[in-house]
């Protein structure tokens, strides 16, 4: 599987109050429809995956977003992706993980720019440097 397209559809904002002490955060991501088209730029078949992300802070604020992936694989790889999703409606387990983290990357960074600008926390934790502080006990360093 090859990703060869990515768009957003859909993206809101809402915020109904400010941040109060500890936060409910639930994030979630769902794949709504698999279809496969034809795509002359590349001059083969291609699987759209359409996606719907979520960031909701419970009580506070929700962001969502809808989009799509496209993406390639061998003519035999399609056909049998399309009759898992048509009979089952979910991905393979072949495709779930690296479609999932695709969009992930995509969206955490929408979320995060989002999230600055109507003064949220970030729903994900970031890293952080901390300053090397000596053991004088052992010989080795810690950060704090």
């Amino acid at each position: 599987m090859q990703v060869i397209g990515f768009n957003f559809n859909k993206i809101s904002a809402t915020k109904t109050d400010n941040p109060k002490g500890k936060m409910n955060i639930k994030m979630g991501i769902t794949f709504e429809k698999l279809t496969k088209e034809a795509v002359k730029s590349v001059n083969q078949d291609v699987i759209k995956a359409d996606f719907d992300f979520s960031v909701d802070y419970v009580k506070i604020a929700n962001l969502g977003f809808k989009g799509s992936v496209y993406f390639t694989a061998t003519p035999d790889k399609i056909k049998e992706i399309i009759k898992h999703w048509d009979k089952n409606k979910q991905l393979t387990e072949e495709l779930k993980v690296p479609l999932m983290n695709f969009v992930l990357n995509k969206c955490n960074v929408k979320s995060l720019q989002l999230e600055e600008e109507f003064n949220l926390p970030p729903h994900i934790k970031l890293p952080k440097i901390a300053i090397p502080v000596e053991d004088p006990n052992k010989k080795d360093t810690k950060y704090v």
